[in-house]
C-alpha cells in the first residue's frame, strides 16, 4: 500500500510539473513572419530556435509567406502549432510582439 502510494506521489508531482512546461506564454502585439528574426519568432509559443531558423529559412528560399496559415508549410509546424499562435501571426505591418507582464 505504501509503495502504491508513493507511486502515485510521484505521477502526481510529474503531472503538474509536465503541465507547467506546457503553458503558454502570455503575448502581446502580433509578429510579421515575412520580417521577424530567429530571436523575434521564439518569442511565439512552441517555437524555440530550431523552428524559428526553418522559418526564416523556407522565407528565404520560397519567398513571403502570402497568408499567416502559410506557416504551417514550414517542416516542424502543424496545424496545432499554427493555431496555439494564430492570433499573433501577420505577414504584413510591424512586429511588436512581447511576452506579457504578468
Amino acid at each position: 500500500m505504501k509503495r502504491v502510494l508513493s507511486v502515485l506521489v510521484v505521477l502526481l508531482v510529474l503531472g503538474m510539473a509536465n503541465g507547467a512546461l506546457a503553458a503558454s506564454k502570455q503575448l502581446v502585439g502580433v509578429i510579421n513572419i515575412n520580417t521577424a528574426t530567429v530571436e523575434q519568432l521564439k518569442q511565439l509559443n512552441g517555437i524555440g530556435e530550431v523552428k524559428a531558423k526553418r522559418i526564416v529559412q523556407y522565407r528565404k528560399e520560397r519567398g513571403a509567406f502570402k497568408t499567416p496559415a502559410a506557416i504551417r508549410y514550414v517542416n516542424g509546424i502543424g496545424d496545432a502549432l499554427y493555431l496555439k499562435n494564430k492570433a499573433y501571426i501577420v505577414v504584413t505591418g510591424q512586429t511588436t510582439l512581447r511576452v506579457a507582464s504578468k
